[in-house]
């Protein structure tokens, strides 16, 4: 892939607390402000909702689809 990606992991007990956001906007502010990115991707398998809703949050919008590994993913971009 051409882009640089998002990836995230957030244990059970963290989860639901908002702390995707935070971090999220902050690490997209830095890829634009100090990194000087145009845009970013990320992969989320197409059944994980909840990481589909935060990306969409964050300003995310779905691409395609995608076949990694015998496993299907959506492929999500925001232009920053």
């Amino acid at each position: 892939y051409e882009l640089p990606e998002l990836g995230f992991v957030i244990e059970k007990a963290s989860q639901r607390k908002g702390y995707g956001k935070e971090v999220g906007k902050a690490i997209l502010n830095y890829a634009k402000e100090e990194l000087f990115f145009d845009s970013v991707q990320a992969l989320v398998e197409k059944e994980n909702l909840a990481s589909v809703r935060l990306l969409e949050y964050l300003g995310f919008t779905y691409e395609r689809d995608v076949t990694e590994r015998g496993r299907e993913y959506q492929l999500l971009e925001k232009k920053l």
